[in-house]
C-alpha cells in the first residue's frame, strides 16, 4: 500500500527516533527533509541557500513536517532544523501556535545566529514556547560561546567528534569542554549518529541523556514510526510506553 504524504517542492518529512537513555524509550523524533523516496534533500537546500531563498523554502518545509507529524504519538517531542532567519520569521509563530498538541524543538545550526542577534533570537524562542537545541556541537569553533549565550535545552554532540573522541585524547578534551559548558547552563546532551553498541556505551559514559542514529533506526515516514518502536522493543528491549 502506497503511503500518502504531504509534499512541497517534491520534498516531504521523514522522522528519526530519539532515545531517552535514562528511561530507555523513544521520547522524540527529529524531522528531516527528504525526497519522497527517502533520499537527502541537502543538495536542493544548499542551492536554495546559495540563491538567497532559503527561508522561502524552509518555512513551507516546516509546515509539511508539522502536518506529517500529526500521525505520531503526541507524547513524542518533535525537533525541526531551522535557521535563525526562520526563527525570526513571523510565519513560524503561526505554525507553532496552530499545533499545540506536542512539544516542538528548534535545532539551530552552526552558522545560524550571530552574537548581535542573540537577544532578539532568545526572545522569540521564549515567545514560541519551544525547546532550543544546538545542532552538531563540536563541528565549529564557537560552540561553547553559542551554548553560553543561547542556553539551549539540549546540546546535540556532533557524530564525527564523538567517533574521534573515542580514540583521540585531544578530541576527547574538545568534547568534554562542550559537555562542561552545556552542563554549566543546564543543558541535556544528545549523542548524534550512534551506529554501534560501542558508541552507545560511550554516549552513556559521557552522561548523555539522549541518543539517535542508525543503531536505532534510519529516518522513516511518520506512518512507520509505530513499527520502528515495536521493532526496537523486540531488538533492544526498549520501553514502548
Amino acid at each position: 500500500m502506497t503511503e500518502s504524504r504531504v509534499t512541497t517542492n517534491g520534498l516531504t518529512a521523514y522522522f528519526q527516533p530519539i532515545l531517552d537513555l535514562e528511561k530507555w524509550q523513544v521520547s522524540g523524533v527529529e524531522a528531516l527533509a527528504r525526497h519522497e523516496d527517502g533520499s537527502s534533500a541537502f543538495p536542493f537546500l544548499a542551492q536554495a541557500k546559495r540563491e538567497g531563498r532559503y527561508v522561502e523554502v524552509e518555512i513551507p518545509l516546516l509546515d509539511i513536517a508539522m502536518k506529517e507529524a500529526r500521525g505520531l504519538p503526541t507524547a513524542l517531542f518533535c525537533t525541526l532544523n531551522i535557521s535563525a532567519q526562520g526563527v525570526l520569521d513571523p510565519r513560524l509563530k503561526k505554525l507553532v501556535e496552530g499545533r499545540p498538541e506536542r512539544t516542538w524543538g528548534l535545532e539551530i545550526l552552526e552558522d545560524s545566529a550571530r552574537l548581535n542577534e542573540y537577544d532578539q533570537f532568545m526572545a522569540r524562542i521564549a515567545e514560541l514556547g519551544c525547546m532550543l537545541l544546538i545542532d552538531d556541537a563540536g563541528e565549529g569553533n564557537s560552540d561553547e560561546l553559542r551554548i553560553r549565550y543561547l542556553r539551549p535545552t539540549i546540546v546535540k554532540l556532533d557524530r564525527l567528534l564523538l567517533m574521534r573522541a573515542m580514540n583521540v585524547p585531544a578530541e576527547r578534551a574538545r568534547l568534554e569542554s562542550l559537555i562542561v559548558e552545556g552542563r554549566a547552563h543546564g543543558a541535556k546532551l544528545l549523542a548524534e549518529g550512534v551506529e554501534t553498541a560501542e558508541q552507545l556505551d560511550f554516549a552513556r559514559e559521557l552522561g548523555c541523556e539522549y541518543a539517535q542514529g542508525y543503531y536505532f533506526s534510519e529516518a522513516v515516514s511518520a506512518q512507520r514510526i509505530p513499527q520502528v518502536i515495536a521493532e526496537l522493543e523486540q531488538r533492544l528491549w526498549i520501553d514502548a510506553n
